[in-house]
């Protein structure tokens, strides 16, 4: 069974490159199946290289941060991950995400 992982930036992304050239091995145990961000980061490249969907939600379009992460946490629940990684997200997670995603969410 290949673990569905869902990767959090907001920058160059080098974590997630080494994630999906990790991935790229057929007999890796793990597929990023997208790839979130809280801004336009130059990091989405990568992701878009490789063919992986990205989702931007930015917290400017958003009220609170609590909406921010209800909106990013539906972008995300989407592709039904058994892991959410962030690597290299710059912004704290509301509480109600991390309840959300815990225990399958990691922060590099």
């Amino acid at each position: 069974m290949v673990l569905k992982v869902v990767v959090l930036i907001s920058g160059g992304g080098s974590n997630l490159k080494a994630l999906l050239e990790a991935a790229a091995d057929p007999t890796y145990p793990a597929r990023i199946v997208a790839v979130g961000s809280d801004t336009e980061a130059p990091g989405l490249a990568h992701a878009e290289a490789a063919g992986v969907p990205i989702a931007v939600v930015r917290p400017r379009d958003y009220g609170s941060r609590e909406e921010w992460g209800q909106a990013l946490a539906a972008a995300i629940r989407e592709y039904r991950p058994g892991l959410v990684v962030s690597a290299g997200l710059m912004r704290i997670l509301p509480a109600d995400f991390v309840r959300e995603f815990s225990p399958n969410l990691i922060n590099t």
